[in-house]
């Protein structure tokens, strides 16, 4: 806003019409069963993590949305304009990273966006569609 650009929130277009969701994005946190018992240790990680403190200073250096309602609430409060993307995330749809084809669909995707935007987005898009059913 401050450089000038205009925007708007909009709902995604889907397949058959406007999307119930949008499309989120995410990282992961991992814990492996090991033959040590790190549990405590998991869950201490996981507090510090989670926290609202922490939350807010993930948002405040580098503008990642919180995953914690608590610190949702605030920066709703402080930052209006972003309501309406923090509001939409219980309801967001995550990449299918467990599904078996998701690597190649995610490697085809990368190799031919380009495609889909400036030349022939339903011949783009249904070669998408083919692998992700593993026929492509």
């Amino acid at each position: 806003k401050s450089a000038g650009v205009s925007y708007a929130f909009a709902p995604v277009v889907g397949k058959n019409g406007v999307s119930k969701s949008t499309l989120g994005v995410n990282d992961w946190i991992w814990a492996f069963k090991t033959k040590a018992n790190h549990e405590a240790a998991d869950k201490a990680f996981l507090s510090f993590a989670l926290s609202k403190e922490n939350q807010m200073s993930l948002f405040t250096e580098y503008s990642m949305l919180p995953v914690v309602q608590s610190a949702g609430n605030e920066v709703k409060s402080e930052n209006p304009q972003l309501k309406p993307f923090i509001d939409s995330l219980p309801t967001d749809t995550f990449y299918p990273v467990n599904q078996k084809t998701w690597p190649q669909v995610n490697s085809a995707f990368q190799q031919s966006i380009a495609g889909a935007v400036s030349s022939n987005p339903k011949a783009t898009l249904s070669q998408l569609q083919q692998t992700a059913l593993g026929q492509g």
